[in-house]
């Protein structure tokens, strides 16, 4: 008995599951339609793309000749061949890899935005003509995105510009999305750390971000640095990262570079160092000085001196003194020929030089030449009294003392 009622039970059980199985299997043909790729994927505007579909029959009967049609809208539109063909008929259970596939080209507009994109097809009976009824399939996603995704530097300001030695600036990025799309967490940074970039962030780090920048956005990121004090005058490449991520999902990075000068404006004193010319209407050598009191160096430095109504140049006229740094001077001689009786001869040096970052100056420079007399440049112990000057007066004495005897002399005689 109970072998019996396990073999009932047994038998039982294989019906259901015969049951079941053959319940699975539709009796009439079912069309199922599924986007297989995207080529690319995603999408850029003005991009040609291959879309491939799947069209399969997972039910008991063929399903005779059938039209297939992909229904393009803007951005999309069919680059070759026809929107609509007959794929033929599909036989029950061609599904899987025996699957039909057809394939359409599809060009994407210029103008299309960044997102993710529809597109439907739809099929019927290629008989079915009195009045055909269409089964869609719609909402085929196709994701587009911008072929330049770019987030670019557009412009860099620094206040001061230059910036001196020591001093603080701001320096400002204005970036902007070009993007027709927004982007998210994007970030700068600026890397300082290098041991030849004299700078250091200041009153802030050195990376500044924002949560999102929308489709041809503007956005200003603003830094603070600061110069070493000893730092020379020049223009310093400071090494710079921009990242962020689309609505995608995707990330993004790249490395550029922003300059900065450093320099200041230049402060050079020229003075009479020394001179041999004291009194009027002579000629003489005059050194003159000059001085560097900036904070950075000036380059190619020529000092001229032209001859004017009151004194000729006898030397050379031009002359070449090159490089002064910082806190340093040179010197340059000039033979004169003083034709002024004024006290104080002016010397209308000009002087052609360039700042550290290359920036060409003219300075014309009046230089006070002091005229004394005698006497006062003999006081001032510029001058030694001549020789000439005290023989004269010993002749005098002498002469004096000689004619004083010799009367004296006449007188006795004359007595006696």
């Amino acid at each position: 008995m109970n072998k019996k009622m396990l073999m009932i039970n047994c038998f039982l059980i294989l019906a259901i599951l015969a049951g079941i199985t053959y319940a699975a299997i539709p009796d009439a043909a079912q069309v199922k339609v599924t986007l297989v790729s995207q080529e690319p994927d995603p999408a850029n505007p003005g991009d040609v793309i291959d879309l491939r579909f799947k069209i399969e029959n997972t039910g008991s009967s063929p399903t005779g000749d059938i039209l297939f049609e992909i229904l393009p809208e803007y951005p999309f539109s069919v680059y070759k061949g026809n929107a609509q063909i007959n794929i033929g008929s599909l036989q029950s259970q061609q599904k899987d890899e025996t699957g039909i596939i057809v394939l359409y080209k599809i060009k994407v507009d210029e103008n299309a935005v960044e997102r993710e994109e529809k597109i439907d097809v739809r099929y019927r009976a290629s008989d079915d003509t009195i009045n055909p009824t269409w089964t869609y399939a719609k909402d085929c996603p196709i994701r587009i995105r911008t072929r330049d995704l770019v987030v670019g530097i557009e412009s860099i300001t620094s206040s001061p510009d230059p910036i001196s030695p020591g001093k603080e600036a701001l320096v400002t990025l204005k970036v902007v999305n070009n993007a027709d799309s927004l982007v998210r967490d994007l970030k700068i940074k600026l890397d300082m750390s290098g041991d030849t970039i004299p700078f250091a962030p200041i009153k802030s780090t050195a990376e500044k971000s924002i949560y999102q920048l929308e489709a041809r956005g503007i956005a200003n990121f603003e830094f603070f640095v600061v110069a070493e004090p000893d730092a020379e005058g020049g223009i310093y490449k400071v090494p710079l990262t921009i990242s962020y991520s689309d609505e995608t999902g995707t990330s993004y990075s790249k490395e550029d570079i922003l300059s900065l000068k450093i320099a200041s404006k230049p402060d050079v004193l020229v003075i009479v160092d020394s001179t041999d010319i004291y009194s009027k209407q002579k000629s003489g050598k005059a050194v003159i000085k000059i001085v560097n009191r900036g904070l950075t160096g000036i380059k190619l430095l020529t000092a001229k001196l032209e001859s004017n109504q009151d004194f000729d140049v006898l030397s050379q006229k031009e002359v070449y003194l090159g490089n002064i740094d910082s806190d340093d001077y040179e010197t340059v001689e000039f033979k004169l020929d003083v034709k002024s009786k004024n006290d104080v001869i002016n010397l209308p040096l000009q002087l052609t030089y360039l700042d550290s970052t290359n920036n060409e100056f003219k300075q014309n420079k009046d230089v006070a030449l002091i005229m004394l007399s005698s006497s006062d440049a003999q006081k001032a112990g510029l001058t030694e009294k001549s020789s000439i000057g005290y023989l004269i007066i010993v002749i005098i004495v002498a002469g004096g003392i000689g004619i004083y005897f010799w009367r004296r002399r006449a007188k006795k005689a004359k007595r006696g």
